[in-house]
């Protein structure tokens, strides 16, 4: 399989991993480049996800789709439609409560900052 190094990569490689690419986003995205977010926030919420998964050794697979689901949750403050995402790809209840925790907890956050822009800006 081509992605078979995946499978092996280490926490410390995973998280450079999840560095290089979020640099490489954000200067995509700030030198205007085209192509949308869609997949550079599922790949860097699956890397996330991964890299939890592995230091906690927990499910990995499992973290890696709650974190791409959160990660599109908050990238594009649709926290609904992750959700749906995440129980279509899972089929899974307790995936879903896990993923509901998250993503519930991904959007407060933004709603926080949202928040203190407002009042910033006053």
């Amino acid at each position: 399989s081509s992605l078979g190094w995946a499978a092996t990569a280490s926490t410390g490689g995973l998280v450079a991993l999840l560095v290089v690419r979020a640099c490489a986003d954000g200067a995509t995205v700030l030198g205007r480049g085209t192509g949308g977010l869609v997949v550079p926030l599922l790949v860097l919420g699956w890397i996330a996800g991964s890299a939890l998964g592995r230091g906690l050794d927990g499910n990995v697979p499992l973290l890696a789709i709650v974190g791409a689901a959160t990660m599109l949750g908050a990238g594009y403050r649709v926290p609904l439609a992750a959700l749906v995402w995440l129980a279509e790809c899972t089929h899974s209840l307790p995936a879903l409560f896990l993923g509901a925790v998250v993503v519930l907890i991904g959007a407060a956050v933004l709603q926080l900052d949202a928040a203190g822009k407002v009042h910033r800006s006053r």
